[in-house]
């Protein structure tokens, strides 16, 4: 056999040792430095399949609680919203009471009608509200104002107002297979089976101003006014609730979202952190495989060099 034929193959094992260890000797630094025992797929691919499984889990996780927190904020201002709007109509129903009395003359009932007129107004207001750039009552058309008025008297007070929404809610995925119903179509719950609200109101102003009504005739025409008004209270007090036990459901879902991701988060970081005890034994162990590949590799070039002097 050829000496330098075997001391070269010895060379070229050694040297490829030497990368071998060098490469490990690089990656257990690289973890202790960065605090990341996954850095690629070949430091370990079991593992490192199971936390891009992981990962991508808690992204699905953040968005839906990125989705909840939307859901949240239209609700809540929904809630507000038709809160107000109740108000409003109890505050109407008041004037109306008012308006019925027998004491109330003309000219106080003509008054009446003018605060009547103003409630019009912000009943408008409020059911055109927004969240963000998203109206709460135009359904699923969430860009569309829900409400126009389509028609006014000689003093610019409305007379009609129409809807221009969407007949179908504006839904939010905030789980695995699960929706909840956010801007809520202004339809349904202003002008829906149980009455239309600012036809109710604005009938009830322009009983109040109209002055060929007797006392009598007066009254009970705004007492009619009245029930129907109430009906649309009921019935707005009703989305209220649905709201509200919406709200409760997205606490829930969004608590147990918090506790997965927790579970999920320490998943993660088993599998990517370093363990640092580990990693700097396992240095230690590769730094000394290495030096004492080093000092292989300088006896091997040693007895190449004496052999070529020969």
């Amino acid at each position: 056999m050829d000496m330098r034929t075997t001391i070269s193959t010895q060379i070229s094992r050694a040297t490829s040792a030497l990368q071998s260890q060098s490469a490990a000797v690089a990656k257990y630094q690289a973890q202790i430095t960065s605090s990341v025992r996954l850095q690629k797929a070949s430091d370990g691919a079991a593992d490192y399949v199971s936390l891009i499984d992981y990962q991508a889990r808690d992204a699905r996780l953040q968005n839906f609680k990125g989705s909840i927190n939307s859901a949240t904020l239209s609700l809540n201002n929904g809630v507000n919203s038709l809160t107000e709007a109740s108000d409003i109509l109890t505050k109407a129903h008041d004037l109306g009471l008012d308006g019925a009395n027998a004491a109330t003359d003309d000219q106080a009932a003509g008054a009446l009608a003018t605060e009547v007129d103003s409630l019009i107004g912000r009943f408008v207001d409020v059911a055109n509200a927004k969240s963000g750039d998203s109206y709460l009552f135009s359904g699923a058309a969430t860009s569309t104002p829900p409400f126009v008025v389509t028609a006014t008297d000689p003093s610019g007070n409305p007379t009609a107002v129409s809807y221009q929404g969407s007949d179908d809610p504006s839904k939010g995925s905030v789980g695995q297979n699960y929706t909840v119903d956010t801007n809520y179509p202004g339809n349904q719950v202003f002008q829906s089976s149980s009455g239309d609200a600012f036809k109710a109101l604005m009938t009830l102003r322009d009983n109040l101003r109209n002055p060929n009504l007797s006392q009598s005739d007066r009254a009970t025409a705004i007492n009619q006014s009245l029930s129907q008004i109430e009906s649309i209270r009921g019935n707005i007090q009703t989305a209220m609730g649905q709201q509200a036990s919406s709200l409760e459901n997205l606490d829930a879902v969004n608590t147990r979202i918090d506790d997965v991701s927790v579970n999920n988060k320490e998943q993660i970081g088993n599998l990517q952190n370093t363990d640092y005890a580990e990693a700097a034994v396992k240095l230690q162990e590769q730094t000394n495989a290495f030096q004492a590949s080093l000092l292989v590799t300088s006896k091997i070039f040693d007895a190449s060099l004496m052999d070529f002097v020969k």
